[in-house]
């Protein structure tokens, strides 16, 4: 079987795919993505090869070129894999013939969890006037995919027959919506990276990990201020802070805190005791994994949506960022380290992700739903 992944760059998007696309290759499917050429090594790391496109920046140049690559190659093929943010991927499905696969690397969307993701913060708030979202969709779709008005009705009523959701389902909000024939909720895939640290794996002081994420992680003053917290506390600290912030902006480090722009996340979350997180859905994900509980300052799109789930059952809190100073993070830390509630409730989440392999389960609900339309028109 040959198959395409039609993905946006974002490391939040893509990186759930890998162990998927692993799996099809393994199992000598071919696979290609197109995608941007700043994930060559991965994708040739995993099998699979790699068709770029331009663009890496912006939502709308990553659409139309995508699209148009794989109108040109689409016949050669058995089969799409896309992103939940490629709107047009059924519509890309039906102009060549072939079956479509859509993938959410966060929790599925109908109507409430769109409305949510438009009015709140982040890049998708642009959408929340119905005339913005109509003239982006034509701009887009303008000579290439007819019978389009609105890209978010396409994303929440016009869904294929196949959705793969990197989420478990007891975490998914609203589950009664969601079809269990057209949407598989797989759980976590995590794809693994980098090693731990060595004092990481040998110190006997609690591990506290910090990251926001990859792209709204720009939050000096966050980073300052647990700092200050930090300093003369019993544990160790590992901040994650970005590209986007010189690490000599945020002053004096603490002997106890360690700083990395991009840190080998899963690996530390291996031998955490707790996660300080934006509330992206790997993030929030690879937490569950590993038993570890959370205190979560969402900052944009589906993030307030996943810190009420984690409140919700119980696997940790929620703050707000805007409103935080030092003695209320601190006794957030405090209290979360010592409920025996939440840690309880963390340990639980893990047990339930034990074993899971969301690329097995995807893969399996893939090749059967492909298979079987082949099948059906043979």
């Amino acid at each position: 079987m040959r198959l395409f992944i039609i993905t946006t760059p974002f490391t939040g998007h893509i990186t759930p795919t890998f162990n998927m696309a692993k799996s099809l290759t393994n199992m000598r499917h071919n696979v290609d993505y197109i995608t941007t050429s700043q994930w060559e090594s991965a994708i040739q790391e995993i099998g699979a090869g790699l068709i770029p496109y331009e663009h890496n920046r912006k939502l709308s140049p990553m659409i139309i070129d995508a699209y148009k690559i794989a109108l040109s190659i689409g016949s050669q093929y058995d089969g799409i894999i896309y992103d939940e943010l490629f709107f047009p991927g059924k519509a890309l499905g039906n102009a060549i013939g072939i079956p479509t696969v859509r993938f959410f690397p966060c929790v599925a969307i109908n109507e409430q969890i769109m409305t949510r993701l438009i009015h709140g913060n982040g890049f998708m708030g642009i959408f929340r006037s119905s005339f913005i979202r109509k003239r982006w969709t034509k701009e887009i779709c303008k000579g290439l995919i007819p019978n389009v008005d609105d890209w978010t009705d396409e994303v929440v009523y016009n869904a294929p027959d196949c959705n793969i959701v990197f989420v478990p389902e007891w975490f998914q909000p609203m589950l009664s919506d969601f079809p269990s024939d057209k949407f598989h909720f797989v759980g976590p895939s995590i794809y693994n990276d980098l090693k731990a640290p060595d004092w990481l794996t040998e110190t006997k002081q609690p591990v506290i990990y910090v990251s926001l994420g990859t792209i709204d992680n720009k939050q000096l003053r966050f980073y300052k201020n647990c700092l200050q917290v930090f300093a003369d506390k019993d544990a160790r600290f590992v901040l994650s802070v970005g590209n986007k912030i010189p690490i000599e902006k945020l002053g004096t480090i603490p002997s106890n805190c360690t700083i990395f722009s991009y840190a080998p996340q899963k690996k530390i979350l291996e031998h955490a005791d707790l996660f300080i997180t934006h509330g992206g859905m790997n993030s929030v994900n690879e937490a569950m994994i590993n038993g570890v509980p959370m205190l979560v300052f969402p900052v944009s799109n589906d993030q307030p949506i996943n810190a009420e789930r984690v409140e919700e059952l119980g696997i940790g809190k929620t703050l707000d960022i805007k409103n935080l100073d030092g003695e209320i993070l601190w006794e957030s830390i405090s209290e979360i380290l010592s409920n025996k509630i939440i840690l309880t409730r963390a340990k639980e989440a893990e047990d339930k992700l034990y074993n899971n392999n969301g690329a097995e389960k995807a893969v399996k609900a893939i090749i059967s739903f492909i298979s079987t339309l082949k099948n059906d028109h043979s």
